[in-house]
């Protein structure tokens, strides 16, 4: 029988379809169908196209060095894993045939139609078994579901070992892009503390941030009310990251203040508004995927899953909705170029030139003119100059302070553990632990250690009785900086504080010491013994031993009463004032008052400049400027008012220190006799020129008792005078004059 085999043995110079099969050489095929001819010279059956299923919402495949790069906005938590099942609730309804498993905090981001592989699992008794591939139909959340068919019984409880993992074949990797017409996405703060070196700040945020925020993205901090932490709220920059309990720990802020207590609040950031739709092209540069993308109407670049911003500079999207949320796109577009800073109000950007080499500092006759080129006719853009063009001027030195209002005189010291100030880093201006014996003594201490051993150059300070004043570098903040004071033990820097008297026959209780809108600060109630004295010392005690954030003080009245102080171990100096709650039972005479504080006083000036003009060359001697008043604000009254002489020429002089109105006044030399005006009053100033001083006013409200203060913001008085002219001529020249800033 003839077979019907053919057997080759030789086709050593493999296929040639070129030739006909009688002028090719032996050994050469002709055809060949469903086959492969390797490098060996051996018959290999073709490999197929396969049909292979991506998970949904994916778009493109690019091949990478690393393999099959897809792309989606899906969170790229649904494409990690597998997730370990083992402890985790499950239901099964044996009549519609549904297995759900629940989650904590959350679950995978699968969608339903998803294909997921269960494995490991050791199936519960009775039913079907869940292991295998199985198609995602809800998912809540919390809770994903899937059917694994119907059976006789159901079940409810916890599963045993076994994984569940989004089917995503191998090499194929997911790489996640979010549209960049994006709106602010709020995210609740529900703790803040210290991170775990104690030092630093750690927001614990609910649930879990979108994939796109990492370390170095920027977030805005709002609704803060604990007043030691207010400094918190405004832009943060992330510096750590990490996931517990379903929460986002976020490291950012700087240094944690110590003693500090938590605080609620939220932060704002963006989240993806549109799903991706398509992709238009994508390629490698530089081993990294470049993607044009389309989510819906809206376009996007991406370099290795970033968006390339330099498209987009200036873009004002469809998220637009308000006049705020405009100015704060311009605000941001502003903020990402050299030389220029902005910032926001409402609607308003108010755009600042700076110096590239120090943000803080406004670049030397930088003026600028802003012409927009307005193309919508659905409302105006309205730009007002904020400064004219100008001769650029000596920056002047900050000025900051607080006032030590009690120590605990019947233990016979107080002490101030640190002193930090904004826009000048966290570093410390105390060199250690400052103690002293008095109120007075406390704040002068204070004041010569910053000006010993303070690390900053060109930080100053000096005390006046309990308040201690601070001078910053010229350009480093604002007047009235944020000063930050940690108090240490039995040193006060609040103004809260009860009257006690034990009296005669009583005896007193005290169960509870309550802040407004906090809780009971004592650690345990504080009984009477013996003396009034006694009893203070004893809740002062109470309050340095407990771990509350508040420490205690006391001055004796001489009238069997004690004021007793309360006070927050860590005050800014823009935190509100305290008030406080007391409650305790009595038996006899003795009393404790309803806490008093100084919340809400303050002092303010009259008007923000004057000025004095002298014509002619004849005028000597002083010339008085228009009168400033130093005004109270709440306090019970009546006022004591002490003008002080800060720093600058003394040849600035205020005519009643101790009145709420005066004027100041400065020696004017005039021409005709300019040189014998300098010889008899020893005068060391140039005859041109000018002269500054620095003036406050304190305001002491003796209605209260003890009394409490209120300081002015610093005065700059400057004096100019220019002489060699007969007659007055035009723009001030011949004329001497006294600005008030």
């Amino acid at each position: 029988m003839q077979s019907k085999q053919l057997n080759l043995t030789d086709f050593r110079y493999g296929l040639d379809s070129r030739r006909s099969e009688l002028t090719s050489r032996s050994g050469v095929l002709i055809k060949c169908e469903n086959a492969h001819i390797n490098q060996g010279a051996e018959v290999e059956k073709r490999k197929a196209f396969v049909k292979t299923g991506l998970p949904n919402e994916t778009f493109g495949l690019l091949a990478t060095t690393s393999g099959l790069l897809t792309f989606g906005s899906r969170n790229i938590s649904a494409f990690t894993g597998p997730v370990n099942l083992n402890g985790l609730a499950a239901t099964y309804n044996h009549i519609t045939g549904v297995f759900q498993i629940t989650f904590s905090p959350s679950s995978p981001a699968y969608i339903i139609g998803d294909k997921i592989i269960i494995s490991g699992l050791l199936p519960p008794a009775a039913i079907p078994d869940p292991n295998g591939t199985r198609v995602i139909t809800g998912n809540t959340g919390t809770v994903v579901s899937f059917n694994i068919g119907t059976s006789i019984f159901g079940f409810s409880g916890n599963l045993v070992n076994g994984t569940i993992q989004l089917q995503f074949p191998y090499p194929f990797q997911y790489q996640q892009l979010n549209d960049p017409n994006t709106t602010p996405t709020l995210y609740n703060i529900i703790a803040i503390g210290p991170n775990s070196l104690g030092i630093l700040t750690q927001f614990t945020i609910s649930g879990l941030l979108p994939s796109y925020f990492v370390v170095g993205s920027v977030f805005t901090v709002s609704g803060i009310t604990n007043p030691q932490l207010f400094y918190l709220n405004g832009p943060q920059v992330v510096t750590g990251m990490s996931v517990s309990g379903g929460n986002t720990l976020i490291t950012a802020g700087g240094r944690f203040p110590l003693g500090a207590g938590t605080s609620t609040g939220n932060i704002t950031i963006k989240a993806n508004t549109t799903a991706l739709t398509s992709i238009v092209a994508a390629c490698l540069f530089n081993d990294f995927a470049f993607v044009v993308a389309y989510f819906g109407t809206d376009i996007g670049i991406f370099y290795n899953g970033g968006l390339v911003n330099d498209f987009f500079s200036g873009q004002m999207f469809s998220n637009i909705t308000s006049n705020a949320n405009l100015a704060t796109e311009l605000a941001n577009y502003l903020n990402a170029t050299k030389g220029y800073i902005a910032s926001v109000s409402g609607a308003v950007v108010t755009c600042t030139s700076v110096n590239p080499s120090d943000l803080s500092k406004a670049t030397p006759g930088g003026n600028f003119s802003a012409n927009p080129t307005i193309t919508s006719t659905a409302g105006t853009l309205v730009v007002t100059p904020l400064s004219q063009a100008v001769e650029s001027i000596i920056g002047e030195s900050a000025v900051a302070s607080f006032t030590i209002t009690a120590i605990d005189q019947l233990d016979g010291a107080g002490s101030i553990a640190h002193v930090y100030i904004d826009n000048v880093g966290n570093t410390d201006l105390l060199s250690g632990i400052i103690t002293a014996g008095t109120v007075n003594a406390l704040a002068a201490a204070v004041a010569l250690n910053i000006n010993t051993t303070n690390p900053i150059v060109g930080i100053s300070a000096q005390s006046n009785g309990g308040t201690v004043i601070i001078t910053l570098p010229p350009g480093s903040s604002n007047n009235d900086a944020l000063l930050l004071v940690i108090a240490n033990a039995r040193a006060c820097v609040d103004s809260c504080y009860f009257i006690v008297n034990i009296g005669s026959t009583g005896a007193l209780t005290l169960t509870s010491i309550v802040p407004t809108g906090g809780v009971n600060i004592l650690s345990a109630p504080v009984v009477s013994s013996g003396t009034t004295f006694n009893f203070v010392k004893a809740i002062i005690a109470n309050l340095v031993a407990g771990s509350s954030g508040y420490t205690g003080g006391s001055i004796d009245l001489g009238t069997g009463s004690i004021a007793l102080y309360i006070s927050r171990l860590s005050v800014s100096s823009n935190s509100p004032s305290i008030a406080a709650v007391a409650t305790w039972s009595t038996t006899g005479n003795g009393t404790i008052s309803l806490a008093q504080t100084n919340a809400g006083f303050s002092a303010k000036l009259s008007r923000a400049s004057v000025a004095s003009n002298i014509s002619g060359d004849t005028i000597v001697g002083a010339v008085p400027t228009p009168s400033v008043t130093a005004i109270p604000i709440g306090g019970k009254g009546p006022f004591l008012y002490q003008w002080n002489f800060y720093s600058g020429s003394n040849e600035v002089k205020v005519g009643s220190p101790t009145k709420a109105t005066v004027a100041f006044t400065a020696d004017i030399i005039s021409s005709t006799n300019a040189n014998a005006k300098a010889q008899s009053n020893n005068l060391t100033r140039p005859i041109s020129g000018i002269v500054t001083a620095k003036f406050s006013c304190t305001i002491t409200d003796t209605g209260i008792t003890p009394n409490v203060i209120a300081i002015t913001p610093p005065l700059t008085v400057t004096v100019a005078y220019i002489t060699g002219f007969t007659k007055p001529l035009q723009n001030n020249n011949g004329y001497g004059f006294i600005n008030f800033n």
